[in-house]
């Protein structure tokens, strides 16, 4: 999988240290880079988050068959969390798309004690340096 990715890209991925899975990905569906392999029809899955807001906040979102609670959608941005972190558990997902003539999406995946106060605004940082010229 590796050998067909952007290399620059997926090494400023693994370069995120609080990131537990990045996936970077276009339009069309065609992995940039990503540090998991999402599985058979979660990146169609992905494209259609954005399309109405009821549907992604009552579905949430698929990861590796791990079902995430969408709690925040604010397009370009959409986030959400599984688990229960009063216990001390539980690992955030959020998604951003940058708009180009074809866009392009970032999913990444985070773990207590990192919250989505810091990894969102990594995220858009992220995306914004690779992928906003």
């Amino acid at each position: 999988m590796e050998s067909e990715m952007n290399a620059t890209v997926l090494a400023a991925m693994k370069a995120q240290k609080e990131w537990a899975k990045a996936v970077a990905f276009t339009q069309e569906g065609k992995i940039i880079a990503a540090t998991v392999k999402p599985l058979d029809g979660e990146i169609a899955a992905f494209l259609k988050l954005y399309d109405n807001r009821d549907d992604t906040m009552g579905s949430g979102i698929v990861l590796l068959n791990e079902q995430y609670d969408v709690h925040r959608f604010h397009p370009p941005l959409i986030y959400g969390r599984k688990g229960d972190p009063s216990k001390g558990e539980g690992e955030g997902i959020a998604i951003c798309k940058v708009e180009k003539a074809v866009p392009i999406y970032c999913l990444i995946t985070y773990t207590l004690p990192t919250l989505s106060s810091r990894a969102v605004p990594q995220l858009q940082e992220f995306c914004n340096q690779h992928f906003a010229q």
